[in-house]
Protein backbone atom coordinates (compact mmCIF):
# COMPACT_ATOMS: atom_id res chain seq x y z
CA UNK A 1 0.00 0.00 0.00
CA UNK A 2 1.32 3.29 -0.84
CA UNK A 3 1.86 5.95 2.06
CA UNK A 4 -0.27 8.73 0.26
CA UNK A 5 -3.18 6.09 0.35
CA UNK A 6 -5.78 5.91 3.42
CA UNK A 7 -7.95 2.72 3.71
CA UNK A 8 -11.16 2.54 5.17
CA UNK A 9 -10.90 -0.51 7.93
CA UNK A 10 -14.89 -1.42 7.26
CA UNK A 11 -15.25 -1.63 3.26
CA UNK A 12 -11.23 -1.62 2.79
CA UNK A 13 -11.51 1.12 0.42
CA UNK A 14 -8.12 2.98 -0.97
CA UNK A 15 -8.65 7.02 -1.29
CA UNK A 16 -7.26 8.62 -3.11
CA UNK A 17 -7.49 5.88 -5.97
CA UNK A 18 -9.34 4.94 -9.19
CA UNK A 19 -11.82 2.97 -7.69
CA UNK A 20 -12.65 5.54 -5.05
CA UNK A 21 -12.99 8.02 -7.95
CA UNK A 22 -14.90 5.35 -10.46
CA UNK A 23 -16.99 5.85 -7.00
CA UNK A 24 -17.32 8.98 -6.57
CA UNK A 25 -18.18 9.45 -10.47
CA UNK A 26 -20.89 6.85 -10.09
CA UNK A 27 -22.58 8.64 -7.45
CA UNK A 28 -22.64 12.53 -9.71
CA UNK A 29 -19.79 13.77 -7.26
CA UNK A 30 -17.51 14.83 -10.08
CA UNK A 31 -16.17 17.59 -8.27
CA UNK A 32 -14.96 15.01 -5.21
CA UNK A 33 -13.69 12.55 -8.02
CA UNK A 34 -11.40 15.92 -9.26
CA UNK A 35 -10.21 16.38 -6.02
CA UNK A 36 -9.29 13.19 -5.19
CA UNK A 37 -7.14 12.71 -8.22
CA UNK A 38 -5.43 16.29 -7.62
CA UNK A 39 -4.66 15.29 -4.29
CA UNK A 40 -3.49 12.15 -5.38
CA UNK A 41 -1.58 13.68 -7.67
CA UNK A 42 0.34 15.96 -5.04
CA UNK A 43 1.32 13.79 -2.76
CA UNK A 44 2.88 10.62 -5.40
CA UNK A 45 4.40 13.80 -6.99
CA UNK A 46 7.19 12.80 -3.78
CA UNK A 47 7.73 9.66 -4.89
CA UNK A 48 6.32 7.99 -7.94
CA UNK A 49 5.95 10.50 -10.81
CA UNK A 50 4.11 8.46 -13.16
CA UNK A 51 0.62 7.68 -10.97
CA UNK A 52 0.86 11.61 -10.53
CA UNK A 53 1.35 12.07 -13.79
CA UNK A 54 -1.88 9.46 -14.34
CA UNK A 55 -3.48 11.58 -11.58
CA UNK A 56 -3.16 15.21 -13.05
CA UNK A 57 -4.48 13.56 -16.56
CA UNK A 58 -7.42 12.31 -15.37
CA UNK A 59 -8.13 15.58 -13.21
CA UNK A 60 -7.68 17.64 -16.20
CA UNK A 61 -10.14 15.30 -18.03
CA UNK A 62 -12.53 15.64 -15.67
CA UNK A 63 -12.16 19.29 -15.52
CA UNK A 64 -12.54 19.61 -19.39
CA UNK A 65 -15.55 17.48 -19.37
CA UNK A 66 -17.18 19.54 -16.72
CA UNK A 67 -16.10 22.70 -18.75
CA UNK A 68 -14.94 23.95 -15.59
CA UNK A 69 -11.88 25.82 -13.91
CA UNK A 70 -9.52 26.24 -17.25
CA UNK A 71 -6.49 28.06 -14.57
CA UNK A 72 -6.46 24.81 -12.77
CA UNK A 73 -6.85 22.59 -16.07
CA UNK A 74 -3.49 24.78 -17.70
CA UNK A 75 -1.60 24.02 -14.14
CA UNK A 76 -2.55 20.02 -14.55
CA UNK A 77 -1.51 20.29 -18.62
CA UNK A 78 1.69 21.94 -17.68
CA UNK A 79 3.00 20.03 -14.75
CA UNK A 80 2.51 17.27 -17.82
CA UNK A 81 4.71 18.93 -19.66
CA UNK A 82 1.67 19.07 -22.27
CA UNK A 83 2.39 22.18 -23.68
CA UNK A 84 -0.33 22.94 -25.93
CA UNK A 85 -3.35 22.16 -23.72
CA UNK A 86 -1.63 23.80 -21.30
CA UNK A 87 -1.28 27.03 -23.03
CA UNK A 88 -5.07 26.34 -24.80
CA UNK A 89 -6.32 26.07 -20.88
CA UNK A 90 -4.61 28.86 -20.03
CA UNK A 91 -6.11 31.29 -22.90
CA UNK A 92 -9.58 30.45 -22.14
CA UNK A 93 -8.97 30.84 -18.00
CA UNK A 94 -7.70 34.58 -19.48
CA UNK A 95 -11.35 35.60 -20.28
CA UNK A 96 -12.54 35.05 -17.07
CA UNK A 97 -14.01 37.92 -15.13
CA UNK A 98 -12.49 37.15 -11.88
CA UNK A 99 -9.02 39.18 -11.40
CA UNK A 100 -7.39 36.00 -9.42
CA UNK A 101 -8.37 33.74 -12.21
CA UNK A 102 -6.58 36.35 -15.19
CA UNK A 103 -3.09 36.48 -12.87
CA UNK A 104 -3.24 32.67 -12.44
CA UNK A 105 -3.72 32.07 -16.35
CA UNK A 106 -0.85 34.91 -17.07
CA UNK A 107 1.54 32.98 -14.54
CA UNK A 108 0.48 29.61 -16.26
CA UNK A 109 1.12 31.18 -19.76
CA UNK A 110 4.85 32.47 -18.43
CA UNK A 111 5.65 29.32 -16.89
CA UNK A 112 4.47 27.53 -20.45
CA UNK A 113 6.83 29.99 -22.07
CA UNK A 114 10.13 28.88 -20.29
CA UNK A 115 8.82 24.91 -20.19
CA UNK A 116 8.73 24.71 -17.02
CA UNK A 117 6.61 21.41 -15.06
CA UNK A 118 7.62 22.64 -11.73
CA UNK A 119 5.64 22.93 -8.74
CA UNK A 120 4.41 26.62 -7.74
CA UNK A 121 2.34 27.98 -4.92
CA UNK A 122 -0.24 30.25 -5.02
CA UNK A 123 1.50 32.76 -3.02
CA UNK A 124 4.02 32.41 -5.31
CA UNK A 125 2.21 33.54 -8.00
CA UNK A 126 0.56 36.06 -6.55
CA UNK A 127 3.44 37.93 -5.20
CA UNK A 128 4.83 38.18 -9.13
CA UNK A 129 1.51 39.73 -9.85
CA UNK A 130 1.60 42.32 -7.24
CA UNK A 131 5.07 43.14 -8.23
CA UNK A 132 4.13 44.01 -11.74
CA UNK A 133 0.87 44.50 -11.58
Amino acid sequence: MATWQWQCPECRLMVPSLDSTRISLEQGEGQAAIQQLRIAAWVADEGEPEMAAECRRGAAWLLRREGTAPAIQADLHRRNRDWAAAASAARIALTDRVPWVVALAREQLALIGCEDDARHSMVEVFTREQATG
